[in-house]
């Protein structure tokens, strides 16, 4: 009988927004992206477990397998108490399950996941009438700071969390989306505002668009299946990969058509073709070790 552990974050969008700044929505952006990378790994070195008990990690949750009963136990605990610190105020269920086969405990953790975040989730009791709040979410307040030069502002924890996120200097979605030279996330509206005339300013927007659903059913088609495990690691790790070379190839073509719009302000020669288009990129999927076949989600595996 084997054990895992499952994470699941709930809400995700509106906690990301619930911040309102412009650094404060980049801040928990990047703290919803830490969650699964750093600090699961920090998570798993103080309860002394490998990272190859990771099925799959990707943003807003992830599964561990073949644990030990006291290990999946210990490292629930844990790993509750570190999101309650890491992300304040984030929706999320963490559950324990166990079954005699991987594919068997994945489906029990998926089950239970499901059952957790429908729940009620219960909140602190409401801060005193007397109690200083904030003024973007009006939580209680923990802290007035002033910060990099704006006039103090009474802050929420979550609020208080997300500026520790700003100050560490994690660019963690830089990295990720490896931003041209001399480019960067901006996060102060004011400074976009007060840059210009000229300025552009290009939103990309990531959205998962109906992937839970398509785990679902590729769950469902391989159901008992003996490569489950695997081939579901490894359609995981191929959507990550689609995902972040499609934003990559997005920013780039921001970044041209930013690039082009300079030179031509300048008085420099324009471009000769007045389209811009993204530089044409192979996405590389991870490649699975089982051999490739063709599977209809719709259809149980032969």
């Amino acid at each position: 009988m084997m054990f895992g552990v499952g994470f699941r974050a709930a809400g995700i969008q509106s906690y990301i927004l619930s911040g309102g700044a412009l650094k404060d929505i980049a801040a928990g952006s990047e703290m919803i992206e830490r969650l699964c990378t750093r600090d699961l790994a920090a998570g798993l070195a103080a309860c002394g477990l490998p990272e190859k008990c990771i099925h799959f990690a990707a943003a807003g949750g992830f599964h561990l397998v073949g644990l030990e009963e006291t290990e999946a136990r210990r490292f629930a605990r844990v790993w509750s108490l570190m999101v309650a610190e890491r992300a304040p105020g984030l929706l999320h269920a963490v559950v324990v399950a166990q079954h005699d086969n991987p594919a068997g405990l994945i489906g029990q953790l998926q089950r239970r996941l499901d059952e957790q975040v429908r729940l009620p989730w219960p909140a602190l009791p409401a801060a005193s009438p007397i109690s200083l709040r904030s003024a973007r979410t009006g939580l209680a307040a923990v802290e007035e700071t002033a910060f990099e030069g704006e006039p103090p502002e009474a802050v929420d924890l979550a609020t208080q969390r997300r500026r520790q996120q700003i100050t560490s200097g994690a660019g963690a979605l830089e990295q990720a989306f490896a931003l041209p030279e001399g480019h960067t996330f901006s996060r102060d509206s004011n400074a976009i505002a007060l840059s210009g005339r000229n300025t552009a300013v290009a939103m990309v927007h990531i959205d998962g668009m109906g992937f839970g659903q398509l785990f679902r059913r590729f769950d469902a088609a391989l159901q008992g299946h003996p490569q489950h495990v695997p081939w579901r690691k490894c359609l995981s790790e191929a959507v990550a990969a689609v995902v972040r070379t499609a934003a990559r190839r997005a920013i780039a073509f921001f970044s041209a058509m930013w690039e082009a719009r300079r030179l031509s302000n300048d008085g420099s020669p324009r471009t000769k073709s007045a389209c811009i288009t993204p530089p044409r990129t192979r996405t590389t999927s991870p490649k699975c070790s089982s051999s490739s076949r063709s599977l209809s989600l719709n259809s149980e595996p032969s």
